[in-house]
């Protein structure tokens, strides 16, 4: 009886962690690969050079408070778009979220040209290295490598045969069946 429940905590425990690292991964390719990137580059072209020298000249406080604004803002919203969507309004809490991407995009602008200064706030500085150690930590465990593969395989596959990427999909989802009953002993 004690096996059984070590070995539904274990499969509780990886579920939990694919759930939440394949939430991190589409975020990674989706919305930073495809959005927020491109933004902070359309930012960089519409802002002069003269106000990115302002903001260098700032205090590492001024810096501060010019960085979080608009990360507070899109945080804010990030968070409170599963709760729009889930009282019904959809097109709101997307259009909402296509925003929150925009305002970070700001705030990750802005620690871009003040990050020497906001590093040097000590409690920034180890929030900023808690940050960087948890993603880190998150890259390097295994379900994270085992499904940054697969959507790498996916995504080779959907080039080279879209006719066939149905099968596809099916003949791994059937071979990754296979390894969890064979990792767990099911």
């Amino acid at each position: 009886m004690k096996n059984t429940f070590k070995v539904i905590g274990k499969i509780l425990k990886d579920l939990i962690a694919f759930l939440l690292i394949s939430i991190f991964i589409i975020l990674e390719e989706v919305v930073w690969d495809k959005f927020v990137y491109p933004v902070k580059k359309l930012i960089q072209k519409l802002i002069s050079e003269k106000f990115v020298i302002w903001l260098k000249e700032r205090t590492k406080y001024q810096a501060l408070v010019l960085f979080l604004i608009p990360f507070i803002v899109a945080e804010t919203m990030g968070f409170s778009v599963p709760f729009i969507m889930g009282m019904g309004f959809v097109l709101l809490g997307i259009i909402i979220y296509i925003v929150k991407i925009f305002i970070a995009s700001i705030s990750f602008w802005v620690f871009n040209h003040t990050k020497e200064k906001l590093l040097t706030i000590s409690w920034f500085n180890y929030l900023y290295s808690l940050t960087i150690a948890f993603f880190n930590y998150i890259k390097n465990t295994k379900t994270y490598k085992r499904f940054k593969a697969l959507i790498a395989d996916l995504k080779e596959q959907f080039k080279i045969d879209k006719k066939g990427f149905l099968s596809y999909l099916k003949s791994k989802y059937k071979n990754y069946k296979e390894e969890i009953k064979k990792e767990y002993e099911v």
